[in-house]
């Protein structure tokens, strides 16, 4: 991290600001969105502990602002929180000893799945919180440890849950402060952080609570609706575009066909999610049966 260039900062300044934009209007998205376009500049093994410095003061505060909802939810997540715990000690014993160059491609080929089936899938009735907690909290927790992303998992199983967006927020916001505090113990405890680390995170601090602020703005013009879909359009554009980029790395694809599925892939969800929106489209679309028929 000490030989980065003035422009490698100037870009991991810009990742961060976005990634702490999102985080402030899902309580989610930093990593999901900062991991693949960050390990453009650096990798994975050093990025790492640097993101999990900036995620513990970036869900401090996303948890501060949102602590008001916390009461309402604290027993469905507690559950969830303890099942973490143990997942994140051994995602970070991968990280510290698996080569990182099938880290990417594992895990998002994990997660896409996933968003997949969420924006996708059939609404589903209110499920007990009880019955998942364990099970998504213990991965949730290995696949953080591992790469530090776990947004897409905790909005799938909130989502699941139907949550209303401020209780959404409170609850993920608990849980990323609790498993990015946990991780970067862990990460202590395996020598996995050094001063040049630490020098790195330091000046991004600021540009991150200013995401942070930028997203807690913008959330108050979003509907319970909007909000929704886009935590599903988000996740599904993230996930899809980290995949590309692990594809396109390990196997030496041409540019454009990795890019060309997550394009595809995005927008497909955006006009599932946007009926609305398709609808609007496709009615400036003339239809050529009809238009043959009309002809004389």
């Amino acid at each position: 991290m000490e030989h980065l260039t003035l422009n490698q900062w100037i870009l991991l300044a810009l990742i961060a600001l976005a990634g702490a934009f999102v985080n402030g209007v899902l309580g989610h998205g930093f990593s999901t969105l900062s991991v693949p376009l960050a390990l453009l500049v650096v990798v994975q093994r050093l990025l790492n502990p640097v993101l999990v410095l900036l995620e513990v003061i970036l869900n401090s505060g996303s948890f501060i602002l949102s602590f008001r909802e916390f009461p309402k939810v604290r027993a469905k997540v507690l559950p969830f929180a303890y099942a973490l715990l143990p997942g994140v000690v051994l995602g970070a014993l991968v990280l510290k000893f698996a080569p990182t160059s099938s880290l990417r491609l594992f895990t998002y080929g994990l997660l896409l799945p996933l968003v997949l089936f969420q924006a996708f899938g059939r609404q589903r009735a209110e499920i007990a919180a009880g019955k998942e907690a364990a099970p998504f909290g213990f991965v949730t927790g290995v696949i953080y440890g591992l790469t530090t992303v776990s947004g897409p998992i905790l909005s799938v199983y909130f989502h699941r849950q139907r949550y209303p967006k401020s209780e959404y927020r409170a609850a993920i916001s608990f849980l990323r402060l609790v498993e990015s505090v946990m991780t970067a113990l862990v990460y202590l405890a395996l020598g996995l952080f050094s001063k040049q680390i630490v020098k790195a995170a330091f000046p991004l601090i600021p540009v991150v609570l200013l995401g942070l602020w930028l997203g807690g703005r913008a959330l108050q013009w979003l509907s319970e609706g909007a909000f929704r879909n886009g935590c599903i359009v988000f996740n599904s554009f993230a996930v899809s575009f980290g995949l590309s980029r692990a594809l396109a790395s390990t196997f030496s694809l041409p540019a454009w066909l990795p890019h060309a599925g997550w394009m595809l892939l995005s927008v497909s969800v955006i006009a599932w999610r946007f009926p609305r929106l398709r609808a609007y489209f496709a009615s400036d679309i003339p239809d050529p049966i009809h238009t043959l028929k009309e002809t004389p």
